[in-house]
């Protein structure tokens, strides 16, 4: 390769692994009597750490389920699932850091269908589990809401 047919530092491309995803918190609860919901409802957020070309993303998910629309009855399911990338040293820590904001909801999602699936069957709730969504444009309302955060450590932190 001659130089010129070099790609320009910001056309390069790196290698990114996902390493695991693990269930980081979880509690599901019965809505007591007074509670202030009239609907199934669910609301997310995603806080992503990057230190020394690895990632930590927390995907933060609270869903509430009216099982009976007179009564009002239902449970709140809220837990997080904590993702975790790596990537080549060469990376530059803020691209890293603009990878895993537009792509931890990709990758953390379908582990929270799957978990939120089999808590609702344990529980035998008769209610579908988290919808299947469009990443792209769920991440896009995210970051433009600002439910996605983003933190560089650096090694003096």
């Amino acid at each position: 390769m001659t130089p010129d047919s070099l790609p320009a530092e910001n056309n390069r491309t790196y290698l990114v692994q996902f390493v695991d995803a693990i269930l980081h918190n979880s509690f599901a609860v019965a809505l007591p009597d007074d509670h202030n919901y009239s609907q199934t409802g669910l609301s997310a957020n995603i806080q992503v750490v990057v230190h020394q070309h690895k990632v930590q993303a927390l995907l933060q998910v609270e869903y509430i389920l009216i099982l009976n629309e007179k009564t009002k009855a239902g449970y709140e399911l809220n837990f997080g699932i904590l993702g975790s990338l790596q990537s080549e040293e060469a990376m530059p820590q803020a691209e890293l850091a603009e990878y895993a904001k537009i792509y931890s909801l990709s990758f953390l999602w379908p582990y929270a269908r799957e978990y939120s699936s089999s808590l609702i069957r344990r529980m035998s709730i008769d209610t579908p589990p988290l919808p299947i969504i469009n990443p792209q444009t769920m991440t896009k309302m995210m970051v433009d809401e600002g439910l996605v955060q983003v933190n560089i450590l650096d090694d003096t932190e």
